[in-house]
């Protein structure tokens, strides 16, 4: 998602101060608060995870162990494209939630996805699996559509075509087979506009549990939240602290009144942010490794 303009950043935070923030201030004032949602298969969800795709590897282990011993973390999320896999594989009593790549759309190249992504973790974690994107878009400036293909291991190719605009159809059969088979606790989709949601939701023998987006998402795209609640898919927002946390220049007065709300409760202004969204039901995944911003963004804080 491209980042939204001064304006649009400055009307998004005068909106989460107006209601969210109060809605944090009950939330954290409360003696014990939701630490899973219940999915619509049944399943239990942590309502706070914590990002580790753009962790060094080899930091992973050590902060992994801090964020589950003292801290009661029991999600990370993670994707194809960040390579943690191997990181992850000596890990125990975690859940994971990762993405297969826009590379490897279609029903082959997504089960080959799929498969090394289990052989990478070796039974460590029940897999949350998500399409990260519908499709790879030349107008997305990180994006490199054509270069990403053609990089692409022969192995990859011979599993499949190159993604074609639907290509996220196939791949979405794919997720179905293993989530039947048992191999997959929860499936869903990451980025997707109402337009392919819709055309999801419609097709779909098996209705996602997850679907993960930008936080900003929860101001600008409020027929995708109607959407998700008719179907009862929990919103996963990351860009949370990037997103809000860190935009006290996009809306300064609006920031100062997260400010005051979170040092009335005596917490990081981080901490409000989730607690607010955890009551609204809105899961997060924040990335952190320093002692501090685990303890601000646990579960339980």
């Amino acid at each position: 998602w491209s980042v939204a303009p001064r304006e649009n950043a400055m009307r998004a935070m005068h909106r989460f101060c107006s209601g969210a923030l109060l809605l944090a201030a009950a939330a954290h004032a409360a003696d014990e608060l939701q630490l899973d949602f219940k999915l619509n298969n049944g399943n239990l969800f942590p309502a706070v995870g914590l990002g580790i795709g753009n962790m060094q590897r080899d930091r992973i282990p050590n902060v992994l162990g801090t964020a589950m011993l003292q801290h009661g973390v029991q999600l990370v999320d993670t994707a194809m494209a960040s390579n943690t896999d191997a990181a992850l594989r000596d890990t125990r009593g975690l859940q994971v939630v990762t993405k297969v790549w826009y590379t490897h759309l279609g029903y082959g190249r997504t089960k080959l996805a799929v498969e090394d992504m289990l052989d990478g973790l070796n039974g460590c974690c029940a897999v949350t699996m998500l399409i990260h994107w519908p499709r790879c878009r030349d107008d997305i400036s990180w994006m490199h559509c054509a270069e990403e293909e053609r990089a692409l291991p022969q192995r990859v190719k011979d599993a499949g075509p190159a993604p074609a605009e639907d290509a996220w159809k196939g791949s979405w059969r794919a997720l179905e087979e293993f989530y039947a088979a048992g191999r997959l606790k929860n499936i869903g989709v990451s980025n997707f506009e109402l337009d392919d949601l819709n055309e999801l939701l419609s097709s779909c023998k098996v209705v996602p549990q997850i679907y993960q987006g930008n936080a900003w998402q929860l101001w600008f795209r409020p027929e995708v939240l109607q959407r998700l609640g008719e179907e009862r898919v929990v919103y996963q927002a990351y860009n949370v602290v990037n997103g809000i946390v860190t935009r006290e220049s996009a809306a300064p007065r609006a920031y100062r009144v997260l400010a005051d709300v979170a040092r009335a409760k005596n917490a990081d202004v981080g901490t409000v942010v989730l607690a607010a969204l955890k009551r609204r039901g809105v899961a997060t995944i924040p990335r952190a490794s320093s002692p501090n911003h685990l303890a601000a963004n646990a579960p339980q804080a």
